[in-house]
């Protein structure tokens, strides 16, 4: 199918450019970190920033690609629409896999399996389709972390409504990311940490269990693109520096906290 070869060899040039952003970005930050030795907590949340975003870029141009392929095919099989969405993935580093996902909540075919897997093929109860399936078509939502049914690990679902001509009751796509796949790895002191979080909500963080991550973004007002304060947490000053999703509604954050004095 032509139209099907065209967007999927689209996707993989997207693909091969952003990850060359990638490591423009964090080659800059690994050799000006190198310069002063000690990289400052705003350099810390622009490089976080950054990389979260050429992600969330990439994440996005593979569902619009995934949103295209399954308006275009309706009636495709699901050993050819499995093979294709594998195509469109190209084996991303930072996610797993595509699920196309019909407008009653039933999975269609996914990029993992040429089979699809029973046991799990029934969505219409989760979250991430109940809040896609009637929002606007081609957009894409970031949505809070599930434990994968086939897997049982926990991962972020970013989903994208496929057009119907009416907005209601439409197929889903779903990106399945692993929850480094938003947040990159950066070397931090044992008393600092990075987060993402959306609407007050922690989505990701190096220290996931910690409690802490949820006193500090519940005591933060994200207003502005980038902000800075100075917070007391259990005792401990702690300094918080966040920058805020340009095409999104999350927010990275960087806190480092002073340890009490014993």
């Amino acid at each position: 199918m032509p139209t099907i070869k065209l967007r999927v060899e689209k996707t993989g040039r997207y693909a091969g450019v952003i990850m060359s952003v990638l490591r423009l970005i964090f080659c800059f930050f690994l050799f000006s970190g190198a310069a002063t030795g000690n990289p400052s907590a705003r350099a810390t949340v622009d490089f976080v920033a950054e990389v979260g975003e050429a992600r969330l870029m990439l994440a996005e141009h593979i569902l619009r690609s995934a949103a295209d392929f399954v308006a275009s095919n309706p009636d495709i099989g699901s050993v050819q629409g499995h093979r294709a969405l594998a195509r469109i993935l190209n084996k991303a580093p930072p996610f797993r896999s595509i699920l196309a996902i019909d407008n009653e909540g039933q999975l269609r075919f996914d990029s993992f399996n040429m089979v699809k897997f029973l046991g799990a093929s029934d969505l219409s109860r989760r979250a991430y389709f109940s809040s896609t399936t009637n929002a606007a078509s081609k957009q894409m939502i970031v949505n809070s972390p599930i434990v994968a049914k086939q897997s049982g690990r926990v991962t972020i679902p970013l989903t994208m409504a496929v057009p119907n001509g009416n907005g209601r009751f439409q197929e889903v796509v779903a990106l399945m990311a692993d929850p480094e796949a938003l947040l990159p790895k950066v070397e931090t002191c044992g008393f600092c940490g990075v987060l993402l979080a959306k609407g007050g909500e922690v989505l990701v963080s190096n220290h996931f269990m910690s409690e802490i991550n949820e006193a500090i973004v519940a005591r933060l007002e994200f207003t502005g693109h980038y902000g800075m304060v100075e917070l007391t947490v259990r005792g401990m000053d702690v300094s918080v520096h966040w920058k805020r999703s340009a095409s999104t509604d999350l927010v990275f954050v960087f806190y480092e906290a002073t340890p009490i004095k014993m």
